[in-house]
């Protein structure tokens, strides 16, 4: 369950829906307890969380039978600024083949080791989220005195293809591609506000928003637009190589895809 203010999480019993354990929440003093801030992820075993103790961001290993802690690491401090920030979605981590990345929402993107438990790298990126006057569809108020600021779009875990990760943070615009072993940044589509990663197809990722876009996941250039498809009302998702699109129209809206985005054709099937 998230909360604006604070984030516990919990652990129910499947078979007889009884509370197992909780962490985190109004029990909590604000800024002095435990803010979990993002979704847990089964690693193992164990359950990877994301979190925030005063000014620390951390990333912690928890026991699934009775919440403990495992082992935890301090990732950042982070600046006044980007505490006053309001969330409007959680931190959304993704492991592949042993390594978490995990946003921050504030200008880094960290790589971490789940076996050895260390920071293989930690990537910075521009911090660009627009303000406005008026408040067109994807913005909210909190830009500032008399600004907005636009969001970014539904929380969106990395999405890892080949040797890149690719990540749509809640703190820019942009969607961003990042080398997979160095943490550098390969290169930035600017895909505007209300976007978020719908997932891989083949070498590309796919970007949801009031159009979808594929792009190439090794040099981040856009291989072909689509939104001729009436007002999309949700978020759009994989199906195999078909994407469902839901929209305005009464029903969702399959995109039959190929291997190839290039080869990709649009129908609505009747």
């Amino acid at each position: 369950v998230y909360k604006r203010q604070s984030c516990m999480l919990t652990a129910w019993e499947a078979a007889s829906g009884r509370l197992r354990w909780r962490r985190g929440g109004e029990q909590n003093v604000p800024g002095r307890g435990e803010d979990f801030v993002g979704e847990p992820v089964p690693v193992g075993g164990q359950v990877l969380v994301v979190l925030r103790s005063g000014q620390e961001l951390a990333v912690a290993m928890l026991s699934p039978a009775d919440g403990s802690t495992v082992r935890q690491m301090t990732l950042c401090l982070l600046q006044q600024e980007a505490l006053r920030v309001p969330r409007y979605a959680p931190i959304c981590p993704t492991v592949a083949e042993g390594v978490a990345y995990i946003p921050s929402d504030a200008g880094l993107l960290f790589a971490v080791d789940v076996h050895r438990w260390e920071c293989l790298w930690a990537a910075r990126y521009p911090v660009v989220v627009p303000t406005y006057r008026g408040a067109p569809a994807g913005f909210a108020r909190g830009g500032g005195r008399s600004g907005l600021v636009a969001l970014p779009g539904p929380a969106s875990p990395p999405v890892v293809v080949g040797r890149t990760v690719v990540l749509a943070p809640a703190d820019t615009t942009d969607v961003l591609g990042f080398d997979r072993d160095s943490g550098r940044l390969a290169w930035r589509f600017p895909a505007g506000p209300g976007r978020y990663l719908i997932g891989a197809l083949g070498n590309s990722v796919l970007v949801g928003g009031q159009r979808i876009t594929a792009i190439d996941a090794g040099s981040g250039q856009s291989i072909w637009l689509a939104g001729e498809f009436g007002r999309v009302t949700g978020r759009a998702g994989l199906a195999g190589t078909r994407l469902l699109v839901p929209t305005d129209r009464g029903r969702p809206m399959p995109i039959k895809t190929a291997s190839k985005p290039s080869a990709m054709t649009l129908s609505r099937l009747n």
